[in-house]
Parts: C-alpha cells; sequence; structure tokens
C-alpha cells in the first residue's frame, strides 16, 4: 500500500500508512517499509520527520540495512544535511555502489563538486565501479560547476572504461555543459554523436546557448532544427528574435518570425511572451 500510494506521487499519504501500520495493527515494518518511507520524506525534503523514521530504524535494528542506509543518506543529502548524510556513511557495515551515488549526490545537492568528485576517485579505489546513475549525478555536477574537461572525461569513460552506454540524459547533460561554458563545436558535435535522434530540447539548448554567446549563423541552424521537430516551439522563436535583435537587424527578425507564422505570433502573445 505505502509503495503503491508513492508511485501515484501521493507521498503525505504513503506517510499517513505508515503512521497507521505502527497505530493500528500488530505488524512490524521491514526493511522494505523504511526504504519507501523514507524515500518519501527525502522527496519533500522533510528532514524531521525523516529523522524520526531514522530513530525508528535504529531502535528496529535495521538502520544498517545497505538499501536503508543507502536511502537515509539520499535523504539527507536533499535536505541539504551533510553532516548526518557522512555520518549514516561512515556507519553502514557494507557500502555499494548505492550508497555511493547516494552520498555524491547529497554533495551535489549543497555545490560540492570538488569533494563528489574525490568521493567519485575513492569509489575506485575500493574497486567499486560507477554505474549510469553515477555518472550522470557527476556529468550534473560537472555541468553546474563548469568543469568541462572532468565532465568530458567521464562521459568518454563511461564506454571505454566502465562498459556503459550512454543514454539520452548523458548526452544532453554533455551539450548543457558544453553550451553553457561557450564551447559550441563541442555543443554541436555531441548533438550529431548522438546514437539517438537529437530532441528539441538539445537544439534549443545550443540555440540559447547561440544568443548568449553572440553567434547568430549557427543560431539559425539550432533554430532551424528546433522547428522541424517542433514548428510551435514558443521558445525557439523569441530566442531567435532576440538574437536578431542583439545583432541590430530587427527587420530581418521581423521578416523570420512574422513571415508565414502568425498562429505562432499569437501564441506567444497569448503567453504574453513576445518581445515586440
Amino acid at each position: 500500500m505505502i509503495s503503491t500510494t508513492l508511485e501515484h506521487g501521493k507521498i503525505h499519504e504513503a506517510l499517513d500508512c505508515f503512521v497507521k501500520l505502527n497505530s493500528e495493527t500488530d505488524l512490524q515494518p521491514d526493511s522494505i517499509t523504511f526504504y519507501s518511507c523514507l524515500k518519501a520524506c527525502g522527496n519533500l525534503r522533510d528532514c524531521q520527520e525523516g529523522r524520526k523514521l531514522h530513530c525508528d530504524s535504529i531502535e528496529k535494528g535495521i538502520s544498517s540495512d545497505i538499501y536503508v542506509g543507502s536511502t537515509l543518506i539520499s535523504m539527507y543529502g536533499k535536505c541539504g544535511n551533510i553532516a548526518e548524510t557522512e555520518s549514516v556513511f561512515r556507519d553502514l557495515s557494507s557500502r555499494n555502489v548505492v550508497s555511493w551515488n547516494a552520498l555524491m549526490a547529497g554533495y551535489t545537492q549543497v555545490g560540492g563538486a570538488e569533494v563528489a568528485v574525490g568521493l567519485f576517485n575513492q569509489m575506485m579505489a575500493e574497486g567499486i565501479y560507477p554505474n549510469a546513475i553515477t555518472c550522470l549525478a557527476l556529468l550534473n555536477l560537472c555541468n553546474h560547476a563548469g568543469l568541462v574537461d572532468e565532465g568530458q572525461m567521464i562521459f568518454n569513460d563511461m564506454e571505454r572504461s566502465y562498459y556503459l552506454t550512454p543514454t539520452i540524459e548523458h548526452y544532453t547533460c554533455m551539450v548543457d555543459l558544453f553550451a553553457r561554458t561557450g564551447h559550441l563545436d563541442k555543443t554541436v558535435a555531441a548533438i550529431k554523436e548522438m546514437p539517438m535522434n537529437a530532441c528539441v530540447e538539445a537544439w534549443s539548448t545550443l540555440l540559447s546557448a547561440c544568443r548568449k554567446w553572440g553567434n547568430m549563423d549557427l543560431g539559425r541552424v539550432a533554430f532551424e532544427h528546433a522547428t522541424v521537430l517542433d514548428e510551435k516551439h514558443v521558445a525557439a522563436y523569441v530566442c531567435m528574435w532576440n538574437i536578431y535583435a542583439v545583432a541590430s537587424i530587427q527587420e530581418n527578425a521581423e521578416e523570420e518570425l512574422n513571415g508565414g507564422h502568425m498562429e505562432i505570433r499569437n501564441v506567444i502573445q497569448a503567453e504574453d511572451k513576445w518581445p515586440f
């Protein structure tokens, strides 16, 4: 009941089920129960309720269960409580990639990029290899910290060293990392290297980067690809107009965006996003 309620996004109801389990039955919650409820507290960023569950799990002797422990680490990490995160991690009787992922994710929450990369190296030194979730977490961390070389190394090592196949999420993260840091040629290369068809979000990311870094020609290419995939992608039209506007050729913007695209103008006006 708790797991099913959580799957349907009813987090508070799931925690109510846990209360009823303890107060209205003689049943004892097990590791799966605590795993589900701690996950719910993490999603709510409810450290107070999570700490109560932590105490209950200690009393019932299952806090050292690797999956309960990993979920505790994740819960405290999402709440930004790094001290508790580290404490639970140290107390685990054994560690696997899930617990390491949870600890690194905790540091990602508070912007501890260098610490998380150090933890990754420590995990590798202990003979535990990363999984796809590990790599995605580290790529997101490198993305937010602007660590291009580190991110590219992790991405390249996925197949070469860890025998992992990058997913669209990994490619999208690399596209965003290159775009944020102004490596537009690498952004295009990453989009073209996707083994799956590039999504409109990837081209939109490149388009936004072209606006930021003032590359009108590449911006037109990104705009054309984005609008082929979604001809009513409002953000692409607004972004392209802004690129033209910055380049002081507003008349080209009017021609590009209004000629044959009145329905787009109507959509943007309806959303109060038309820039002129």
